[in-house]
């Protein structure tokens, strides 16, 4: 798949392991977050767990919360960390940041 393609070309040229998490693995943002904090009290900013974040390909629509998982939460809570989106998740982007388009 395209997010695998993604995938195998950053892990060869990044120094940080690549971790690729499903938009539905989560039922919540909280609970994604909780998952990487641990035992740890959860913070909502990625920054504490990775360089940067790449939202991949749909299929889906922004505005359909079942396509989006926590994507867009991901989004929202975000805003210190680099973002790049692909197909889906740079409509995602645009989406958060109010082109309803």
């Amino acid at each position: 798949s395209y997010t695998y393609n993604l995938y195998q070309h950053l892990s060869t040229t990044t120094t940080q392991p690549v971790t690729v998490v499903m938009n539905d693995a989560y039922s919540s943002w909280g609970d994604f977050m909780q998952h990487l904090s641990g035992n740890a009290s959860p913070t909502n900013s990625l920054r504490d767990h990775f360089d940067c974040v790449i939202l991949s390909p749909g299929p889906g629509q922004p505005a359909c919360s079942d396509d989006m998982g926590i994507v867009l939460e991901a989004i929202r809570s975000n805003s210190d960390i680099p973002i790049l989106g692909v197909c889906l998740g740079h409509q995602a982007l645009g989406y958060v940041y109010g082109n309803d388009k």
